[in-house]
């Protein structure tokens, strides 16, 4: 563990302690590590498998590791999710359906589900659910665009 203050370079004397405080830590370090829980705590970070688990504190921290690596597939797809609904906020997507005519909300529906599947590497299925609308809303926007292009 290094701790870095704050200083003047101007005034090596003076005394400046703005409270401050950049703390560096190393697992394999052997100097400046006093603390014997934050020892074991970065042990573990290092190799984290249950042998390697000393103390309540990180037994707490393990269970949770195995928690999340037993529900990822879950994780991972509400993750997909979460962004996909961000993403869809903060570009406006949802004010863009409601306003228009039906070609240009249709285009816009194609685009923005096929620009979802390939950035997010899903199916059609979550695509279309992450903007709230079905597979044959987006076919029949698809038809629309078709004939009108």
């Amino acid at each position: 563990m290094y701790t870095i203050r704050n200083k003047c370079d101007e005034i090596p004397n003076f005394k400046y302690d703005d409270g401050v405080r950049t703390i560096f830590l190393y697992a394999y370090g052997k100097k400046g590590s006093e603390n014997n829980s934050l020892a074991a705590l970065l042990r573990y970070m290092a190799d984290s498998r249950p042998e390697n688990v000393t103390n309540a504190e990180i037994g707490i921290i393990q269970k949770m590791v195995e928690d999340i690596k037993r529900k990822s597939e879950i994780g991972v797809k509400y993750m997909q999710s979460w962004e996909i609904r961000q993403i869809s906020h903060d570009e406006g997507y949802d004010e863009g359906y409601d306003e228009g005519h039906e070609a240009g909300r249709g285009l816009k529906l194609v685009e923005d589900i096929e620009n979802i599947m390939q950035s997010f590497h899903v199916d059609l299925q979550t695509a279309c659910e992450s903007l709230k609308t079905t597979v044959d809303e987006f076919e029949k926007a698809k038809k629309i665009i078709g004939k009108k292009g």
